[in-house]
């Protein structure tokens, strides 16, 4: 899953399957499952199933169970759990620990959470400076720079060798 999700960013137009209902099946969430406990699994897919759900809802005038509001709710609390998890095991001296399996289990998490965020709209509460710094083009940002190809490498844990002068 992991290369799909690597050649998806390469080339958008390849994939054929919706990356959303992908990170939020039960599929997904079983083979994530050796790496990431039950309760983050589940606040995983309640925050990328909720927030999109409610991104597509708006202006569909049918009755729903839940309100866009509601499912927003439900996306940002279960979203406030999930990142916590995320900030404990992006830490350094967790990932070096971490093994193959793990990693590529938290890259997908991180690709899931990118795309849950993309789906979340600015609050029209928001004060002035808010709404500034969310459309902000990242192009502004300073030494914002953008590779053309994505790749996934785990990254040598040894150090570099260095030569000794003759």
């Amino acid at each position: 899953m992991t290369e799909d999700v690597v050649d998806w960013l390469n080339d958008p137009m390849i994939s054929d399957t919706s990356k959303v209902g992908t990170f939020s099946s039960p599929q997904f969430l079983e083979l994530i499952s050796p790496s990431v406990d039950k309760s983050t699994r589940t606040n995983f897919q309640r925050m990328i199933y909720a927030i999109s759900l409610a991104y597509t809802q708006k202006g569909v005038t049918d009755s729903r169970p839940l309100s866009i509001s509601e499912l927003t709710q439900i996306g940002s609390i279960a979203g406030h759990e999930f990142l916590a998890f995320l900030d404990e095991k992006l830490k350094p001296q967790f990932l070096k620990n971490c093994s193959e399996a793990d990693l590529h289990a938290l890259f997908l998490l991180v690709m899931g959470t990118i795309l849950a965020v993309g789906y979340i709209e600015p609050d029209t509460n928001s004060s002035e400076f808010q709404k500034e710094v969310w459309f902000l083009p990242l192009s502004r940002l300073p030494n914002f720079q953008v590779d053309s190809q994505i790749s996934f490498r785990r990254p040598s844990l040894e150090s570099p060798s260095v030569s000794e002068p003759d």
